[in-house]
């Protein structure tokens, strides 16, 4: 992102596992700013623990909003 000032969000992709480790399948996020922008309009392309963004663009928009997660185990 140093060498991109274009660009204010950035994500990746994810492995997801079984409960061995085991790597079910690998999930990419969409590359291109039209997909990423349609695929906004039904969902959010970006998986949350890759994701690095810019803190002005976040606050330029109305900061980011906090969760609270509850995971059962």
């Amino acid at each position: 992102m140093g060498q991109h000032s274009e660009v204010c969000l950035l994500g990746g992709a994810v492995e997801l596992i079984d409960q061995q480790g085991n790597v079910l399948r690998t999930v990419r996020s969409p590359q291109e700013d039209a997909e990423i922008q349609s695929r906004l309009l039904e969902d959010n392309p970006m998986w949350h623990p890759t994701v690095m963004m810019r803190k002005e663009i976040a606050s330029e928009a109305g900061g980011y909003r906090e969760f609270c997660f509850l995971f059962v185990a």
